[in-house]
């Protein structure tokens, strides 16, 4: 029976309960239903937290509300995971995980700087070294002109004209990143390739840049005076990822950073509609409208000069690593020309790209696999060589984003559950890493969305915070902060602040002093500091259409100012739009609408459908006297399934219906 087969059924069986054993309560026939659908849809234990003695616990119900958060100045619930109203789409598209070592033949490996050839696993797989020709070639980033560009700039690697032999066991690799080939030199597959696979070598000691540093911070430890060596700084970030998905899906995950005493951010919010946005407001302090004006004026143009805060901790002496899994879709790339120059000493993207032209895809922008290691192991191993091969002589600050996992389907992200534990893990090993598990948002687009959980689970992205043991000795107070932040209002905003304490506590020298005081004027709290309590989103950098704070009061679709206030919706997309390639928009149908009182003026949340396309928004609308006035931008709930190839932002290929 397949997943899907077997969550219909429990369906089915719930609905029978609920209809012949008349003297159980719709909750505990509820509850009945969850514990099934866990047990055979996902294989997994019921949560004992799930099931009380009146049934289903933490459901948005007034009367038995539990609050994530609760401030004077917001209330956000504590919301179950595995609330009825979505369990029917929890379904994921492929019911087993991939397993890329049964489906690739593992004939190398990387020991340190050492290519292995694994003569077991050719031999076993019916050839041997007079049956087979190996070679690598090198993979380098190809880098334009900085007065002639184009918007493609990032996406250029170069192999190296010659395929260097592979004829002993082991061979020392000079290089980054590398293709290893073999074909076959015999019938029948006389010189067809019978295997292929790809490597990252990171090189500290070759790389001058990279030497340079580490030769500063050994003369630094010799000082009697200042012989610690700073934490590292990591941050792991998977896309779409709500606080909701990660206690749903991560199950081995979660314990792994609760057995460590890593803390949950309840009350996290997001600050953007998706990845660029939330990413320039964790990784630069500033909104995406205030950052365009410093270093880029439209998205074709590089982001080099972005005061992204690995450069301040370059400036400090610390290694920097950029590393993230789809390079078409990433954080800084996705319709944008991304860096004209590797923006940190390790950047991962050039392998990534070679990995898109030669292996099989799951769809255009990722593959599952990298040769026997799935995409995501790659990038974590990556991290922790680098981490490995610099400790205890030179702090290191790490970037990362995996988009793969989640971004096509939520429930996929169990499948990366195993490797991401196994990662978390091993960071908490080396001891002196502070390191950030978050996601950029929760669920943007489809049925969870729809539902009232939904408009929260967007909203909420998971955030998890570690600070090693040995500091937490050092800074109680850093430690202690962040436990009683753990329920109140945080952003983005506060990611920044926090990282920026981390390296100004240790950089003695001030040597990133441009940073600090310009984050002085910046949003933001740093975590390891008492947050407010009276905080509200406005002063947290979150906008009102992104708030979770206040839930929208029900109100008829049938009212008069419901339907005037989505008229004014329409209008406003409408003249949002080129409409030389846009058609332009007519209203479907208002789907539901809700009501937020606030002191200053009322603020209608309508849900609506426009033609053509069938497009699913959900907008904000402020009246102002007798006046509608739209603040934010429109929220699009259903997935973009058309190409918007006509126009270039992120913003109006949500908003455009192309001709």
């Amino acid at each position: 029976m397949t997943l899907r087969s077997r969550s219909l059924n429990c369906r089915c069986l719930c609905s029978r309960c609920i209809c012949s054993v008349r003297f159980l309560s719709a909750i505990s026939c509820g509850t009945i239903c969850i514990a099934l659908y866990l047990l055979l849809v996902k294989n997994t234990h019921v949560p004992e937290s799930l099931i009380s003695a009146n049934g289903i616990s933490g459901l948005l119900d007034d009367n038995i509300l539990k609050y994530a958060v609760e401030t004077s100045q917001c209330q956000i619930p504590e919301i179950n995971p595995w609330d009825p109203s979505i369990l029917n789409f929890l379904e994921p598209d492929r019911g087993f995980p991939i397993d890329c070592r049964a489906s690739h033949r593992s004939w190398t490996r990387i020991d340190g700087t050492e290519l292995v050839l694994n003569l077991t696993a050719i031999h076993e797989s019916g050839y041997s070294m007079t049956s087979i020709r190996c070679c690598y070639r090198t993979i380098e980033r190809v880098e334009q002109p900085l007065s002639d560009y184009d918007i493609n700039a990032d996406n250029y690697v170069k192999y190296s004209d010659k395929c260097h032999s592979l004829k002993k066991e082991r061979q020392k690799i000079d290089a980054d990143f590398i293709r290893v080939h073999c074909v076959a030199t015999t019938p029948p597959l006389l010189d067809d390739v019978v295997y292929r696979d790809f490597f990252a070598i990171p090189q500290s000691e070759s790389d001058r840049l990279v030497a340079k540093k580490i030769t500063e911070w050994n003369s630094k430890t010799k000082n009697p005076d200042n012989n610690t060596t700073p934490p590292n700084i990591v941050i792991v970030g998977i896309d779409n990822n709500s606080r909701m998905n990660s206690h749903r899906n991560l199950k081995k995950t979660l314990e792994q950073l609760r057995k460590m005493g890593a803390v949950e951010l309840l009350g996290y919010t997001k600050v953007g509609e998706n990845t660029f946005p939330n990413t320039v407001a964790f990784i630069s302090g500033y909104s995406e409208a205030e950052l365009m004006p410093i270093c880029y004026n439209t998205n074709a143009d590089p982001q080099d000069d972005c005061p992204y805060v690995w450069k301040a901790f370059d400036s400090a002496g610390y290694l920097t690593v950029a590393a993230e899994d789809t390079p078409y879709v990433g954080g800084f790339n996705y319709l944008k020309t991304g860096f004209l120059r590797k923006p940190c000493d390790f950047y991962l993207r050039p392998l990534m790209l070679a990995v898109l032209t030669y292996m099989p895809r799951a769809d255009y922008y990722h593959t599952d696999c990298i040769g026997s290691y799935m995409t995501e192991e790659v990038v974590f191993n990556y991290i922790l060589e680098i981490i490995k091969r610099v400790s205890g002589k030179a702090p290191v600050f790490v970037h990362s984003w995996l988009t793969s996992l989640a971004h096509h389907n939520y429930n996929n992200i169990r499948f990366g559950d195993d490797s991401i534990s196994t990662f978390i893990q091993s960071l908490g090993e080396t001891t002196n890493t502070i390191f950030f598990f978050m996601s950029d948002h929760g669920q943007r687009f489809g049925p969870i969305r729809e539902t009232s959980q939904g408009w929260y689970e967007d909203k909420l992205p998971t955030q998890w915070v570690y600070i090693p043991p040995k500091l937490r000795e050092q800074f109680p107070d850093w430690h202690s902060s962040l436990q009683e932040n753990a329920k109140k209002l945080t952003s983005h905003y506060d990611v920044y602040k926090t990282i920026l304490h981390v390296l100004k506590t240790y950089d003695l020298e001030n040597k990133a002093e441009e940073y600090y005081n310009r984050s002085i004027s910046q949003k933001g709290q740093s975590l390891f500091q008492p947050v407010m309590e009276n905080r509200s989103c406005d002063e947290a950098g979150i906008s009102v259409n992104l708030c979770a704070c206040s839930k929208p009061e029900p109100i008829s679709v049938d009212d008069d100012q419901v339907k005037a206030a989505a008229e004014s919706a329409l209008t406003y997309l409408t003249n949002s739009l080129p409409l030389d390639v846009c058609a332009k928009p007519t209203l479907g149908r208002i789907v539901r609408a809700g009501y937020i009182r606030v002191p200053s003026r009322p603020i209608y949340v309508i849900t609506m459908v426009t033609n053509p396309g069938d497009f699913l928004f959900e907008v904000n609308v402020e009246k102002e006297h007798d006046k509608f006035v739209i603040r934010t931008d429109l929220l699009r709930m259903n997935k973009i399934t058309r190409p918007a190839n006509c126009v270039s932002t992120n913003l109006l290929e949500r908003y455009c219906y192309c001709l």
